[in-house]
């Protein structure tokens, strides 16, 4: 703010005064003020806090270090206004100076601490989504336990689930389809069966790709419900499939 009267400038402290005749009510910008004075660029203008409520720009009440450092700025604005050689004049600006130098160092402070609260705030909101995730098999087991459900264990989306944007950090790949495997148990009741590179769901043949079904091969041997081949490629990725299949549950073909 810059006065036409006094030459004052202020970086990062907002104009003083409310509504005038001639000009919108000006907006601080560190705080709001009831002052019913006119505006600073009227000749009259005198700063009064005579019914003085200092509130931030957020609407959260001024700490009475805030508001104190706030009344003695405005008492050196009027002050500057009176003084009438350069000399005096001299004096005035350099405690507004020093004023502005300690608000702004203490608006530094002040979002310094507010930013390091959230910070903390945001890795903690992390750390339980992680947990959540993490939690999901376990989750899933409740749900369906809850409404009589069983469910259905697709290897290939549970192999990708490490490469998507709601991963389970903790667990990925064939360690993730395993957790399913030991915390669903005998709530599984039907399988789909197909391979992909790791990370897009391509539903190939189950000897084409990443996902190692020979770890699985005792869960599919004594697996009782039923498993879909869930594969793309026409009728050879079935067939290959299914002997695939086959050979790690020891079924003759």
């Amino acid at each position: 703010f810059t006065s036409p009267k006094s030459n004052v400038v202020v970086p990062g402290v907002g104009s003083y005064g409310a509504a005038s005749n001639s000009y919108p009510a000006p907006q601080p910008a560190s705080s709001q003020y009831g002052y019913n004075t006119g505006s600073p660029f009227n000749a009259n203008f005198q700063p009064s806090y005579n019914t003085f409520t200092a509130q931030s720009a957020n609407n959260r009440t001024m700490s009475s270090e805030e508001t104190e450092r706030s009344k003695a700025f405005l008492e050196a604005v009027n002050q500057l206004r009176s003084q009438k050689t350069e000399e005096d004049k001299a004096s005035v600006r350099e405690e507004l100076t020093k004023l502005v130098s300690e608000q702004l160092d203490a608006d530094l402070k002040k979002r310094e601490e507010e930013l390091a609260a959230i910070e903390k705030r945001t890795q903690q909101l992390r750390a339980q989504l992680e947990e959540r995730k993490a939690a999901k098999p376990e989750m899933l087991k409740m749900l369906t336990q809850m409404h009589g459900m069983k469910n259905c264990l697709d290897f290939g989306h549970a192999y990708i689930e490490s490469s998507q944007s709601w991963r389970i950090e903790t667990l990925r790949g064939e360690n993730l389809i395993q957790k399913y495997i030991n915390v669903l148990g005998n709530d599984v009741a039907h399988l789909h069966l197909c391979n992909n590179n790791g990370l897009d769901d391509l539903h190939d043949a189950t000897d084409c790709g990443v996902i190692p079904f020979e770890r699985y091969a005792d869960y599919l041997s004594t697996f009782k419900g039923s498993i879909c081949l869930e594969v793309a490629g026409g009728k050879e990725a079935v067939r290959r499939s299914t002997e695939h299949i086959r050979s790690l549950m020891a079924v003759p073909a």
